[in-house]
């Protein structure tokens, strides 16, 4: 037995909450005969229609975003590529999968809303970056950019098709843009309003997509203009 909780303690325990739920029960009941027994305005606790409507409205977009979270991650994974200062790789041609006859851009097309960048530094107050073209010494019509300023982690949605070998590349596939631009547009333009950085630490495992199209090819940032000049 629990020192200090005699039989009169637990009588008193009784009573305690058989009071608690009498008045959960007046002040909820539907007779207007009992509602003078509530010490509280029983309209407060009514479940109107206007209620149910409320509850029926907030519920279907829960139930949506929670279907995102459930089925994007078990068909897509989240990329996490090196830090860039740039917030988007669709936009761009710098981030490819380079072998001996050719670049691969894994995300050429891919639609804004499945990828997110989560800020690493932030250049304030400015948010400005300058990029700083070095000419290297061995054979001066080649160079390479340096940057300098804001830097971002980029995490972009696609799932490999193929083996990752020279008769079988692998091949990035995405979602498409109606998907993820109902699961992040503001509530405003038909969309759910869920914030991206949010979703993404709450539902996807982040790796690393160190080679591409092939097992052992190179991958990385391609900081100048030509395909040699990527890392």
């Amino acid at each position: 037995m629990v020192v200090g909780f005699g039989p009169s303690r637990l009588a008193y325990t009784i009573a305690a909450d058989y009071d608690k739920l009498r008045t959960v029960g007046v002040c909820a009941s539907p007779d207007p005969n009992d509602w003078p027994s509530c010490p509280f305005d029983h309209a407060d606790w009514q479940f109107t229609q206007s209620d149910q409507a409320a509850a029926a409205e907030g519920l279907l977009p829960a139930s949506e975003i929670w279907a995102y979270g459930q089925l994007l991650p078990a068909k897509y994974t989240a990329w996490r590529l090196p830090p860039w200062w740039r917030r988007r790789v669709s936009d761009n041609d710098e981030f490819r999968g380079q072998t001996a006859f050719s670049a691969w851009f894994p995300f050429k097309g891919l639609p804004h809303s499945a990828e997110m960048a989560k800020p690493i530094y932030r250049n304030l107050p400015t948010h400005d970056h300058t990029v700083e073209v070095v000419l290297r010494p061995v054979s001066r019509d080649i160079h390479s950019a340096k940057t300098v300023g804001e830097t971002w982690q980029i995490f972009a949605l696609g799932f490999l098709q193929g083996e990752g070998v020279i008769t079988s590349p692998w091949v990035m596939h995405f979602p498409a843009r109606a998907v993820t631009n109902k699961l992040f547009d503001p509530v405003g333009k038909g969309g759910l309003g869920v914030d991206p950085e949010t979703f993404f630490d709450l539902n996807f495992q982040p790796k690393p997509l160190e080679h591409y199209p092939e097992r052992d090819t190179n991958t990385g940032w391609c900081v100048g203009l030509r395909p040699t000049e990527c890392h």
